[in-house]
């Protein structure tokens, strides 16, 4: 009794440590397991989650079906190495990116007697991509710029073209330059480009 109690211990002890969500659900699809990792990653308690069934709790609306329709391919033995990313729901409303695999688990008779999953928060990769992809667009913007003030000496011409490229290099809506008047210190639009809306008809700065 002991040994069990030590060996229990020891098995909780690497299964807290472990970062990455993971769930084990029946053939019908209910949660037999849920580890505490994916407790705290969409903030339902194992009680709560155990025994329920898709859709689940953690699915956004908005994107159940689409998590029902990779499961099902998962199930049908479709499922790509690099796994799949999936937009998952937290109890506080709160939307995150997991990659998510997923494997058979075998009884002693070679059969599938469940399905195991496990869920990578992706959230701070994600974020870390998109601030990287937004920072090498704007290099490039700057690129096009100052290749534009070498080439353009006309000041018109080179705020209009200033204004194109922030719009179909940078992915801006719309892009505008503006002048001061002397006489009565306000910013007059002297170049545009893009779908202002009418927002430069009325700005008064």
């Amino acid at each position: 009794e002991e040994a069990f109690r030590a060996e229990h211990a020891f098995r909780k002890t690497i299964e807290d440590s472990i970062l990455v969500g993971i769930t084990a659900a029946d053939l019908t699809g209910r949660l037999i397991y849920v580890n505490q990792a994916f407790c705290d990653m969409v903030g339902w308690s194992m009680e709560e989650l155990l025994g329920s069934g898709p859709p689940f709790a953690y699915w956004p609306s908005e994107s159940a079906d689409e998590i029902a329709k990779i499961q099902e391919m998962a199930a049908s033995g479709r499922m790509t190495k690099g796994g799949y990313e999936l937009r998952l729901r937290r109890r506080n409303e709160e939307r995150f990116d997991a990659l998510y695999f997923a494997s058979p688990l075998f009884d002693g008779n070679g059969k599938i007697s469940a399905w195991l999953s496990t869920f990578h928060d992706i959230t701070e990769r994600k974020k870390a991509e998109e601030r990287s992809s937004r920072l090498t667009l704007l290099y490039s913007v700057l690129s096009r710029v100052n290749e534009a003030i070498v080439r353009i000496h006309k000041p018109e011409e080179l705020y209009r073209q200033v204004c194109r490229i922030a719009v179909e290099n940078g992915g801006f809506k719309m892009a505008w330059i503006g002048t001061i008047d002397p006489a009565t210190h306000r910013v007059i639009p002297c170049a545009s480009f893009g779908d202002s809306g009418g927002y430069l008809r009325d700005i008064a700065i």
